[in-house]
């Protein structure tokens, strides 16, 4: 998540609004996480407390 959020200001514009754009991505995150979540099957208390590298990379696609 730091790296993309370094990676979001170092190549931001003069529109980038970095409180919406950081909630946005976590957001998406939660979304991502819950889905693959309901698709394996086991959910587990550290499962649902756990975001994944995956869960973040695969929000920006």
């Amino acid at each position: 998540m730091k790296r993309l959020i370094n990676k979001a200001i170092v190549n931001k514009d003069h529109n980038f609004g970095n409180a919406r754009w950081v909630r946005n991505i976590f957001e998406k995150t939660l979304e991502i996480q819950a889905n693959c979540l309901a698709m394996d099957g086991h959910i587990s208390n550290k499962s649902l407390t756990t975001i994944t590298e995956y869960n973040i990379m695969n929000k920006t696609n």
